[in-house]
């Protein structure tokens, strides 16, 4: 259990933070200033996200299109779950910044893995 939890503790407490986020009725994310800055703080948020999934992938050996899936889909569930939340909804833009996160997030984490950063 120690094992597990020292694999992949972080990145299923991550899951669980960003599902208590998005259940908090009414949170407006801040805009930083431009024009779609949520969207920012969306790719931000699934970047970690998706670096943290690779990471417990790796452990797991496996197929980074599987985890590339897992993490899109996650961000997917979280935009639906926004539906039954009192003052969210759900967004496509969202979305698509999610996975674009989840991307990026396992992008990183192939540079960091073979030391290209």
């Amino acid at each position: 259990m120690i094992h597990f939890l020292k694999m992949h503790g972080l990145t299923l407490g991550y899951g669980g933070l960003i599902f208590l986020v998005s259940s908090i009725p009414s949170l407006q994310a801040p805009t930083l200033g431009v024009e779609f800055g949520d969207k920012l703080l969306h790719v931000g948020e699934y970047t970690i996200f998706g670096f943290l999934l690779r990471r417990s992938g790796n452990f797991l050996s496996i197929n980074v299109g599987y985890i590339a899936l897992t993490g899109i889909a996650y961000g997917a569930l979280d935009e639906i779950h926004q539906l039954w939340v009192p003052g969210r909804h759900a967004d496509g833009l969202d979305f698509l910044a999610d996975a674009l996160g989840v991307m990026v997030g396992i992008w990183i984490y192939k540079g960091v893995k073979n030391k290209r950063f």
